[in-house]
């Protein structure tokens, strides 16, 4: 998707790597996922309690974007394009989540025997979802913005010394620590009778909400 809206071959290089790193860094984060905690998956269909938690679900993925481009736009406004790429690439991850979980719990992701990352049709909505995103942030930053971002020919990527730094990932990776939760949940998913109703989310519902976050900083 970058390469469509002509970023740099570094600037493309730090988005990419940026957009692996919240399956490392936040791998316990489920806003970062999009997805819904697991006990969702204890609550009975169409109940006020599932609904609810459904509801901050949505709302705490909403956030978690949205903190992501005020990162980014506010590293662009300091002069730092690297790191203001590195958090564009990071909201990238969860808004191609998006697409592919579409509020899944770990618990039904972790015992699935048909992995939602990989499934084409979803894969290519990913596609979409990221083109999406790209052309909003261009009209939220406008032209002489979005262009310095795109057209970075500085550093390249951020290396783990730096991503561990206070202002970026100070705790470091979760991913070993919070694996093992992943895989306990989709072993006690599977032990659910009756079998939960799956979480899904409305994605263009969801995906509407938070785009126009997004114009607000348009031409600051």
């Amino acid at each position: 998707m970058a390469e469509e809206k002509n970023f740099s071959s570094t600037g493309i290089e730090i988005l990419c790597d940026a957009a692996q790193d919240p399956d490392f860094y936040e791998f316990g984060t489920l806003a970062a996922h999009a997805q819904t905690p697991d006990e969702v998956d204890f609550c009975d269909s169409d109940t006020v309690t599932r609904n609810l938690i459904i509801e901050k679900a949505i709302g705490d993925y909403v956030d978690w974007v949205s903190i992501q481009f005020r990162r980014c736009t506010s590293a662009l406004e300091k002069g730092a394009v690297r790191l203001s790429l590195y958090w564009l690439g990071y909201a990238l991850h969860g808004v191609e989540d998006l697409a592919v979980h579409k509020g899944i719990t770990n618990g039904e992701h972790a015992s699935t025997s048909e992995n939602p990352d990989f499934q084409a049709a979803d894969v290519a909505l990913s596609f979409s979802y990221a083109r999406r995103l790209l052309d909003t942030v261009y009209n939220a930053l406008g032209q002489k913005r979005f262009d310095y971002l795109r057209n970075h020919s500085g550093g390249g990527l951020l290396t783990i010394f730096e991503k561990n730094q206070a202002d970026i990932h100070p705790e470091g990776w979760d991913l070993n620590n919070r694996y093992g939760e992943y895989k306990a949940a989709g072993e006690k998913y599977i032990n659910i009778n009756p079998p939960p109703e799956p979480v899904r989310w409305d994605r263009e519902y969801v995906g509407k909400y938070f785009l126009p976050i997004f114009t607000q900083s348009k031409n600051r």
